[in-house]
């Protein structure tokens, strides 16, 4: 039998009427009795974000994959830049995400660019891999 995951909540740090999810979801008590879960838009580069407000006049864009992985993803080596794992920028699961270098993150992403526009393969990243 297959077993169910579980939804855990941790608060947003410099935010206490927010939490975030091990499923990448967020809930604001700000104004409300109860939670409400909070959509998230997604950015022209495929992310999803959210507004988050510490004032009323003051709102701030962060990225989910940012508050999940800070919330539950260990980050020993103090990285500052987090990566999805299978590429897939909707799947904010904490498993999914790895914190990384500011120099790794950049040739992640020069490596996409190129798979994108040359059509490059598996086969052909391993050779270029090799040659760095």
């Amino acid at each position: 039998m297959k077993s169910k995951e579980i939804e855990l909540w941790e608060s947003i740090p410099e935010y206490e009427d927010y939490e975030v999810s091990s499923f990448g979801r967020i809930k604001s008590w700000k104004n409300y009795s109860s939670p409400k879960l909070l959509r998230p838009w997604i950015d022209s580069s495929g992310y999803s974000n959210i507004y988050l407000r510490k004032e009323v006049e003051v709102r701030v864009n962060h990225s989910v994959h940012k508050l999940v992985a800070q919330a539950f993803v260990p980050n020993p080596k103090k990285h500052s830049h987090v990566t999805h794992i299978d590429g897939d920028r909707s799947n904010n699961q904490p498993s999914n995400l790895l914190w990384i270098g500011k120099l790794k993150n950049k040739y992640k992403v020069l490596l996409k660019e190129l798979m994108d526009k040359y059509k490059l393969d598996e086969e052909d990243v391993v050779k270029i891999k090799e040659l760095l």
